[in-house]
């Protein structure tokens, strides 16, 4: 297993979750079999371009979050707040930016109230 197939298949099998399908489901609509679907996600294989493509567009993933993910991808935290942000709404994230535009301007002794 690598790093990378592991990465997307987290970012698979939550977002299929999220969407309340099964491996078996998911697999039925992509027309690929439920074992290797299976498999994508336990990371031991790694997608095809077409079945990549397939997976994030059935389950409304973005390419570049995973693409031009940074470079500590095993945190869970970022993958978990990928998936939120990719349902909220323009002005929830207009907002959202707002928000972390103003954190990063903060002085340091001001971020770490937060902790």
């Amino acid at each position: 297993m690598n790093d990378t197939a592991n990465i997307l298949g987290k970012m698979i099998r939550q977002a299929r979750i999220e969407r309340g399908l099964t491996q078996y489901q998911l697999a039925e609509r992509l027309n690929l079999s439920s074992i290797y679907l299976n498999s994508v996600e336990n990371g031991t294989h790694t997608p095809s371009l077409d079945v990549f493509c397939r997976l994030i567009r059935e389950l409304h993933l973005s390419a570049d979050a995973y693409i031009y993910a940074p470079s500590d991808t095993r945190c869970d935290t970022y993958l978990e707040l990928l998936q939120l942000l990719s349902k909220c709404s323009e002005e929830q994230l207009g907002c959202l930016l707002k928000t972390a535009a103003a954190f990063h301007q903060a002085p340091p002794s001001a971020n770490s109230l937060l902790k």
